[in-house]
């Protein structure tokens, strides 16, 4: 098998942009897991193929799929940004008859200036949904916002741990980027699989074991008590990045960085809120971790936020680059997993800043902790507004990237972390039971 090696265009702009190295790919292959595995053993998620859209001619187009890319990235003069892109669809009724609905949302965050540029564009008409693959585990999007009020477009195409990601914003801002996969991708939750389950409400509930259709499931499991969907995931928690940026008022620049992919499917959640972390340590070392929860009732509040039942407190532990260490965690409230066991990590959070729309209180920092590992991380936001509201979402979110400080072993670990926090407010009434805004 040929071994894989990064684009030259990406090589030359990490070369020209941080005088560094060029990281060296792991494995023979970006679909090639330690251990000479084409993927994790018992993993559930099958790779190549489970990198593109899914459709069954019987069946139709899964319930829910999603395609997500963070970052970090530097110019060669040191100037850092941030971003994200999401890209999902997900299907009303049942095939013949289902009604696919795309969507797409962005961010760059401007380190300097701790300005988030952001756009975004739900497809609720047209019924269209994104072309299905014309080579095994590829994809090829595109996005445009008609109005012509916006200039919002997207386009990503992708195949073996390569990505080419555009994005446009109606401001101006834009960025263009080639990432390609430096490190084995990763199953995250159980072998690449959970389903949400709320024990209090159903203790037979079986988290690890898919519905007999699978991803084409389409909420047959939705009249079962305390089910809330089931999602199919991996990620490539470490991907090279090169490309250009530009924000409203400045020139286009020249960056590198890396970044992180997820790759989610499955069946759309239902009323569950969540943080979720990237977290991308400067050992070389990755941590993706979960925390996902039922909402109290009625309404979610700044004393409420994150204290309905969890569901599921998932962590992925993998290690550095010469390392094919992969470790499930569980939290104190979650089942074990085999790999892990529960009460393998604590995740904490304290403080509370308002964001743009001055209604949410966001949490300004929290803690991470494995015992078993002496691993204990203080994860900060680097700016605090960094809320995010997606055009025809009522869930409400803070999107951003963060610094991470901490101990590995008793000594000093540095890294940066993506959160994606979601909460939900009144539960689609006027709004009169909103958390009193910030004074």
């Amino acid at each position: 098998m040929k071994k894989k090696s990064i684009p030259k265009f990406v090589a030359g702009l990490l070369a020209l942009g941080l005088g560094m190295a060029t990281p060296a790919a792991h494995g023979s292959d970006s679909f090639n897991f330690c251990g000479g595995y084409d993927q994790e053993p018992n993993s559930i998620v099958d790779l190549p193929e489970d990198n593109a859209m899914h459709f069954d001619p019987e069946l139709g187009y899964a319930e829910y799929e999603q395609f997500y890319w963070n970052g970090i990235l530097r110019t060669p003069g040191g100037k850092r940004y941030a971003y994200f892109l999401i890209i999902y669809q997900f299907t009303v009724g049942d095939y013949p008859f289902q009604f696919p609905v795309r969507a797409a949302a962005g961010a760059i965050q401007d380190l300097q200036t701790k300005v988030m540029y952001k756009d975004s564009y739900f497809d609720f008409s047209s019924g269209q949904a994104y072309p299905l693959p014309t080579q095994t585990g590829s994809f090829d999007f595109e996005l445009s916002n008609p109005d012509p009020n916006s200039n919002f477009h997207i386009k990503a195409t992708g195949k073996n741990g390569v990505d080419k990601l555009e994005m446009t914003f109606t401001d101006g801002s834009n960025l263009s980027l080639i990432v390609d996969n430096v490190k084995n991708p990763q199953t995250n939750f159980h072998n690449g699989f959970m389903r949400y389950c709320d024990a209090t409400l159903n203790p037979e509930c079986d988290p690890f074991t898919p519905s007999p259709d699978g991803v084409f499931g389409h909420g047959l499991n939705f009249g079962e008590p305390g089910y809330h969907g089931e999602h199919y995931y991996y990620s490539r928690p470490r991907m090279a990045a090169a490309g250009k940026v530009q924000v409203p008022g400045g020139p286009k620049r020249v960056v590198v960085g890396d970044s992180w992919f997820d790759r989610e499917f499955g069946t759309f959640i239902q009323d569950l809120q969540w943080v979720w972390f990237s977290i991308r340590l400067d050992t070389g070392e990755e941590i993706n971790v979960y925390d996902i929860r039922n909402y109290p009732q009625p309404t979610i509040s700044e004393e409420t936020w994150m204290t309905g039942e969890p569901i599921v407190q998932s962590a992925t532990f993998q290690g550095a680059p010469t390392s094919c260490e992969r470790v499930e965690l569980f939290g104190n409230s979650a089942p074990d997993g085999g790999n892990g066991g529960v009460g393998d990590f604590e995740l904490t959070f304290s403080g509370g800043e308002y964001g743009s729309s001055r209604t949410f209180l966001w949490p300004t920092q929290y803690t991470f902790s494995v015992p078993s590992r002496d691993l204990d991380l203080e994860i900060t936001p680097e700016f605090t507004d960094q809320e995010f509201f997606i055009v025809g979402v009522f869930t409400p979110y803070w999107i951003g990237i963060a610094n991470v400080t901490g101990t590995r072993d008793g000594e000093p670990v540095t890294g940066h972390a993506y959160i994606e926090a979601a909460t939900k407010c009144c539960n689609g009434d006027d709004g009169d039971d909103l958390p009193p805004v910030h004074p």
